[in-house]
């Protein structure tokens, strides 16, 4: 299980090239509440967005873009910890 505060290095491809991207797994605050996500500050695509969003089963978040796994809203992950 991933806690708080852990970082991760997930391959992702971005630019037509394979990368090592630091996520950090954070508990970002909306309008719903209190949501667990990977995020990261780099941009990377959105495919790969949604790629690494079923394969950790949680939402990703990067510069600009925030994609959930498919089956589920956001209102899944509040509170999560």
């Amino acid at each position: 299980m991933l806690r708080l505060g852990n970082i991760i290095k997930i391959r992702v491809k971005r630019s037509g090239m394979f990368q090592l991207i630091t996520f950090s797994v954070v508990r970002e605050q909306m309008q719903i509440g209190a949501v667990c996500m990977l995020k990261t500050d780099k941009k990377v695509d959105l495919s790969e967005l949604r790629r690494v969003a079923e394969l950790y089963n949680m939402p990703v978040k990067d510069k600009d873009n925030l994609v959930v796994p498919n089956g589920k809203h956001l209102t899944d992950f509040v509170n999560c910890y």
